[in-house]
């Protein structure tokens, strides 16, 4: 299924994003990792088009608790 703007590659259940998948924007943004009903939750990576990552927890399609995020410049 193509979301506007959005390609999704993954679980469907539903009509909602559930279990593992990719989420890539038209910027170049992406995402990978786990959904609940539509929503990023648990465990995911996401990658900004200036090379800056986020890798960690999701709650309720938010960033949450312990995280590595790597800067342009490769420093943590």
């Amino acid at each position: 299924m193509k979301l506007e703007g959005v390609r999704y590659e993954g679980v469907w259940i539903n009509d909602l994003q559930n279990g593992y998948g990719k989420e890539i924007w038209n910027d170049g943004s992406r995402y990978e990792g786990h959904y609940v009903n539509g929503k990023k939750e648990g465990k995911g990576v996401y990658n900004w088009p200036n090379g800056t990552s986020y890798e960690g927890e999701w709650k309720n399609n938010l960033m949450d608790g312990f995280v590595t995020l790597l800067n342009i410049v490769g420093n943590l």
